[in-house]
């Protein structure tokens, strides 16, 4: 975890070719952040993706200030996508959901 000013839960996502999920599944987990009160963020590991979702999380980032993008330029493995969303965050808590939206945040 990043010892840089702590937010309360980080919201780890690792991401391969999520063009189709990713916008739904990130504004999901935005919105329940505000839901609940709770200060958070919602990192994003873009595992070298080769359709449009790195550039999707880029114009996300514009909308959404808590989001914080990680992207290996090649296929790591949801293990290494993982680690690096992990070692990116600030949160106290940190919460792993996979970004496909086939789990309810």
């Amino acid at each position: 975890m990043n010892d840089e000013k702590a937010v309360g839960l980080s919201i780890i996502m690792p991401a391969y070719n999520e063009e189709a999920n990713i916008e739904k599944t990130i504004r999901a987990a935005h919105h329940v952040l505000a839901r609940i009160g709770v200060e958070g963020e919602i990192v994003v590991a873009n595992d070298g993706s080769r359709d449009r979702t790195l550039e999707l999380l880029e114009s996300l980032r514009a909308d959404l200030p808590n989001l914080v993008v990680v992207n290996h330029h090649t296929n790591m493995g949801y293990g290494a996508a993982l680690k690096s969303a992990v070692q990116a965050s600030r949160g106290e808590y940190v919460a792993t959901i996979d970004s496909d939206g086939q789990f309810d945040i």
